[in-house]
């Protein structure tokens, strides 16, 4: 093989790097900003997050509600409830493109 054609390579092998170091850093961000949004919805009260739902989880894992352990423990699991949520979007999506969009476009 050429130095040209090892240097093609070289910098379609780059690219291909640069883009998916690119998603995953635009999916960090989109599952922090989730957290902080379940962060928010459960500090209000809101509906999947209600605070009596809250504390039981907390008491069932040997957590008071409302101490330092509850803090850090729900700061991991508003984390963890983001990349579940995520994923199920970006699957949802997947499935989406594959059964939705051919059945609309055999529809028009």
């Amino acid at each position: 093989m050429s130095d040209k054609n090892n240097l093609k390579n070289a910098e379609g092998r780059q690219r291909e790097i640069d883009r998916i170091w690119e998603e995953q850093v635009l999916k960090k961000e989109k599952i922090e900003q989730l957290a902080c949004e379940i962060k928010d919805k459960r500090t209000k009260n809101e509906i999947f997050y209600e605070w009596e739902k809250i504390d039981k989880m907390l008491r069932e894992n040997g957590i008071e509600p409302g101490s330092v352990k509850a803090n850090e423990y729900m700061e991991k699991w508003d984390l963890e409830e983001a990349k579940t949520l995520y994923e199920e979007g970006e699957l949802f999506k997947s499935l989406t493109k594959i059964v939705v969009e051919p059945v609309i476009e055999k529809e028009k």
